[in-house]
């Protein structure tokens, strides 16, 4: 007793203070602990990667994307080399687009207001409070989103299927290759982080989580509406049956059923909250906007895919075209699947995404941003892991070609070459 008193009495003063780190992180859910390690590796390695593959030097906009304006108020530490291949690397394409709402507001002229509110909002309050660093701030509100939406889906995935299959779900995610718009100054990662809040709040009967997720989610990305499917069915499984079954439909219950409903729809709320907002201010319709400066179609759903078709044949193609093409046809592919071999509540969002995102093309660019559209599409990776389970082989595969192409967008992407 008196050996091991004097062995404690000799250890340095900041073993206690590791021991009880370490305590800490071992005590955190298992979810958090592989959010964080997974996110922590690709966030080192992009940020290298990228300050590598631009040789540490900025890169000017192409016409006729004129990015100063934005760039001079964005990033006060332009100049530093160190700064801009770390940050100003990752101030590209949609990017300049949500920094411009955040600091100078909507321009209806400029055509952005197709972008949602809630990011460049965010953007805006936490660069103030970060002295104008309105970079850092979008990079930090989309980093910290990237995690929460990690963490909740690996979460809401273990609700059904084992902590293994969640694990390996948001690593191929993650390693897809255009996962790195998750780390990137883009909405992606706030929208997933508030879509999948609002399904797993719902799928543990917190409604007024499930609701306010299910509102904001719509004004960080225009398909939020979606939503409303699989929240109506929790409702109607969960709340709706039970006190119909029970006949308990007296005043409290009628409260609690109505105002769960009220909740399930905020999705749609949010989408129609921010389409009202554009009309009372007397802006063109986002249709119009749409249409008119973005060049934009609407038609039925295998209108894209028979355009599509027939670039391929023709050859008239670019590497971004092939690459869209094939994804947005493994989506097909997996929401077909996901319909019988998932629970029921994921492709009732899926299935409505899949023909929303169908239906708007650009004649000119086949299936544009399908390989970033595929990140909604998660449900589907969780069918590929568990192939990935039984394949050690597709296993490796995927995650060498995955990382292989992301490894090549990221060097396209702060090099100002389109990608997806």
């Amino acid at each position: 007793m008196e050996h091991r008193k004097r062995s404690e009495a000799l250890e340095p003063a900041g073993s206690g203070i590791g021991r009880r780190l370490r305590m800490w992180w071992q005590g955190l859910d298992p979810s958090t602990r592989w959010a964080v390690q997974l996110y922590g590796v690709m966030r080192v390695l992009l940020s290298v990667w990228g300050v590598i593959a631009t040789q540490g030097r900025a890169v000017p906009a192409p016409a006729p994307l004129d990015a100063e304006r934005v760039f001079t108020a964005a990033f006060p530490w332009a100049g530093s080399r160190l700064a801009e291949g770390l940050l100003g690397n990752w101030m590209h394409w949609d990017t300049v687009w949500y920094l411009e709402i955040a600091i100078f507001g909507y321009s209806p002229e400029t055509g952005n207001i197709i972008f949602p509110p809630l990011y460049p909002l965010l953007i805006r309050g936490l660069g103030l409070l970060l002295g104008g660093h309105y970079l850092l701030a979008a990079l930090i509100v989309s980093n910290v989103a990237c995690v929460g939406f990690l963490i909740l889906l690996y979460r809401l995935i273990a609700l059904d299927f084992s902590p293994e299959l969640a694990r390996r779900t948001i690593l191929y995610l993650l390693a897809f290759p255009t996962g790195f718009f998750l780390l990137a100054g883009y909405s992606e990662a706030v929208f997933l982080c508030l879509f999948v809040l609002a399904l797993y709040a719902a799928r543990q009967d917190r409604w007024g989580w499930a609701g306010a997720a299910a509102f904001l989610a719509s004004l960080a990305r225009l398909q939020g509406w979606v939503l409303t499917f699989p929240l109506l069915y929790f409702w109607v499984k969960d709340r709706f049956l039970p006190a119909w079954r029970a006949q308990a439909f007296d005043r409290r219950s009628l409260g609690s059923v109505g105002s769960s409903l009220v909740m399930a729809g905020g999705g749609g709320f949010g989408t129609v909250a921010f389409m009202a907002y554009v009309y009372l201010v007397g802006w063109p319709s986002i249709e119009h906007v749409f249409a008119k400066q973005w060049h934009m179609q609407i038609g039925m759903p295998w209108d894209s895919l028979i355009l599509a078709a027939r670039a391929l044949w023709s050859g008239d193609v670019l590497f971004q075209d092939v690459g869209n093409i094939l994804v947005a046809l493994f989506c097909i592919l997996l929401t077909a699947l996901g319909l019988r071999r998932l629970p029921v509540f994921y492709s009732l969002f899926t299935a409505p995404v899949l023909l929303f995102t169908l239906m708007r093309y650009f004649p000119a660019i086949q299936l544009n941003g399908w390989m970033r559209y595929a990140l909604i599409f998660f449900p589907g990776f969780i069918l590929v892991a568990r192939w990935g389970q039984r394949s050690v082989w597709l296993h490796r595969v995927w995650l060498t070609v995955s990382l292989l192409f992301q490894v090549i967008f990221v060097a396209w992407f702060v090099n100002w070459i389109w990608v997806s």
